[in-house]
C-alpha cells in the first residue's frame, strides 16, 4: 500500500505513465488473484462436501475394522466404546482435517 501511495501515485510526479499504470495493475493483481483462488477453493470444498466424505469413509472403515476383529478382540472392546469412536471421534477427526485444509486461507491473508 505504501508503495502505491508513495511511488506510483506520489505527489512529486503528477504525470501517469504507462509504466506506473502497469505497476498499479501488477500490485492490484497480486492482491486480488490469491483472494479469488481462495474463494474458488472454498466453493469447491463446499460443493464436493469434503467433511461429509471424510466422515463417511472414516466411519465405514472403522466399522469394517471392528468387524474384522476376531471374537476375542471383539469381546475386549465394548460396543459402546466402538459406537462412541465411530460417531464422536470420527466427527472430530473429520473436522480437524477440514480445518487443516483451511490453513492456506489463513496463511495467505
Amino acid at each position: 500500500n505504501m508503495y502505491l501511495v508513495d511511488v506510483v501515485f506520489g505527489h512529486r510526479n503528477r504525470e501517469y505513465s504507462d509504466a506506473k499504470m502497469d505497476q498499479a495493475l501488477l500490485v492490484s493483481c497480486c492482491y486480488f488473484i490469491p483472494i479469488f483462488f481462495i474463494y474458488m477453493a472454498e466453493t469447491v470444498q463446499i460443493y464436493i462436501d469434503v467433511k461429509g466424505r471424510i466422515l463417511r469413509d472414516l466411519q465405514k472403515n472403522l466399522f469394517r475394522k471392528f468387524l474384522d476383529y476376531n471374537q476375542e478382540s471383539r469381546d475386549a472392546v465394548p460396543p459402546s466404546v466402538m459406537l462412541k469412536t465411530i460417531h464422536q471421534n470420527a466427527e472430530e477427526v473429520a473436522y480437524s482435517l477440514t480445518a487443516c485444509l483451511g490453513m492456506p486461507r489463513v496463511i495467505c491473508r
